[in-house]
C-alpha cells in the first residue's frame, strides 16, 4: 500500500449541504492525504447532540482527528468570532504537525468567512453573558431588538436568529456602532490557498437520502437524545435548539398529537427546504469551488480519486 500523500500546506474544503456526503468524503479524503479534519458545522460543537447533528461516530473519531467537535455546553453561546479563532488554531496545530487540513462543513457562513479571512468582530464573555440573561427574560427578545434599532433598524428587523440578534447587540455594547452587514476580508495574501469543492447531489436522489438519514437518526435514538436535552435545559439555550429538527422532536414530546411517521415526514420535508438554501447558497456564495456532482452514493467515492488526482499536480511546499 502506498503512503499516505503530503501536500504541505495547503487545505483542502469538501463543502456541500446536508446530507449530500461531505462527511464520508472529507474521511476518505484525510485517510489517503494524510490529513485531519476541521468541522465548520455550528452545531456538532455542542456536547449531548449527537443524533440529530449527524455527529462523527467514536470509530470515525478514531480514524481521523476531527476539531470542533464537542467544544462546548449546550447552556454555552457559540458564534462565528470563537469558530474563527478556533478554527485558525487547529488548522496551525494540524500544519505544525506537518499534516494536512481537510475543512468539512455546511454551515455556509462559517466556511465562507474562514476562507475569506474575514476580519473579527470584538467579543466579551461578561457582554455576552448578560446578553443571554436579558434575552431569556421575559420581553427580553423585544427589548434587545428595540436596542439594536437605535443603531440599525434594518438589521434589527431582519435578524430572525436568536444567536445572530444576541451576537449583534453584544458588537454593539462593546463599540457603540452597529456591526457591519458582512465580513470585511483581509489582506487575501495573508491566507493559505484552498481547494474548494461543492458537493451537488442529483435533487431528487438528494431528497431520498435525506429521508433515508432523517429515518435513520430516529432508529439511533434522536427522541431519546432530545429528551434527555430537555431534562438538562436545552429550551432555555437560543443558540443550541437552532438546530435543525430539534425543535420538531420537543415538540412531538410535549403534545402527543402526532404521530411518529408523521413527524419523521415532517423533518425530512423540513430538511429539504433548508437544504435548497445551502444549495443557493454554496452556488453563489463560492463560485471558485469546483462543483462534484453526484448521482449515487457510491459517486463518494470516486469523487475522493478526482479530488485527490487533481491536488497531485501541485507541488508540496519546501520543509
Amino acid at each position: 500500500m502506498n503512503p499516505p500523500q503530503r501536500l504541505y500546506p495547503s487545505c483542502v474544503a469538501i463543502m456541500g449541504p446536508t446530507g449530500s456526503g461531505k462527511s464520508q468524503l472529507a474521511l476518505t479524503l484525510a485517510e489517503r492525504i494524510d490529513g485531519e479534519i476541521v468541522s465548520c458545522d455550528s452545531m456538532q460543537v455542542y456536547r449531548g447532540m449527537d443524533v440529530g447533528t449527524a455527529k462523527p461516530s467514536r470509530e470515525t473519531l478514531r480514524r481521523v482527528p476531527h476539531h470542533l467537535i464537542d467544544v462546548v455546553d449546550i447552556h454555552e453561546p457559540y458564534n462565528l468570532n470563537r469558530f474563527l479563532r478556533d478554527a485558525s488554531e487547529a488548522i496551525r496545530a494540524i500544519t505544525e504537525r506537518r499534516k494536512n487540513v481537510v475543512l468539512c462543513g455546511g454551515t455556509g457562513l462559517y466556511i465562507r468567512a474562514l476562507i475569506s479571512g474575514y476580519e473579527l468582530q470584538p467579543a466579551d464573555k461578561a457582554v455576552a453573558r448578560a446578553v443571554l440573561q436579558e434575552y431569556q427574560e421575559p420581553g427580553g427578545e423585544q427589548a434587545l431588538r428595540k436596542e439594536l434599532e437605535h443603531y440599525d433598524a434594518e438589521l434589527a428587523r431582519s435578524l430572525t436568529n436568536p444567536r445572530h440578534l444576541m451576537r449583534a447587540v453584544e458588537i454593539v455594547r462593546i463599540t457603540a456602532r452597529a456591526p457591519p452587514k458582512s465580513g470585511r476580508p483581509v489582506d487575501p495574501a495573508q491566507h493559505r490557498h484552498i481547494y474548494q469543492y461543492v458537493l451537488v447531489p442529483e435533487p431528487e436522489r438528494h431528497r431520498e437520502w435525506i429521508r433515508t438519514r432523517t429515518y435513520r437518526m430516529f432508529r439511533s435514538g434522536w427522541i431519546e437524545e432530545v429528551r434527555f436535552l430537555l431534562q438538562n435545559g436545552w429550551l432555555r439555550t437560543p443558540t443550541a435548539r437552532q438546530a435543525l429538527g430539534y425543535r420538531s422532536v420537543a415538540g412531538f414530546l410535549f403534545s402527543g398529537n402526532e404521530t411518529l411517521k408523521a413527524l419523521q415526514a415532517r423533518i425530512s420535508a423540513e430538511t429539504w427546504k433548508y437544504v435548497r438554501r445551502q444549495r443557493t447558497w454554496f452556488r453563489n456564495q463560492h463560485p471558485e469551488a469546483e462543483a462534484v456532482k453526484l448521482e449515487k452514493a457510491t459517486d463518494v467515492s470516486s469523487a475522493g480519486d478526482k479530488i485527490v488526482n487533481g491536488l497531485e499536480k501541485f507541488k508540496p511546499a519546501e520543509r
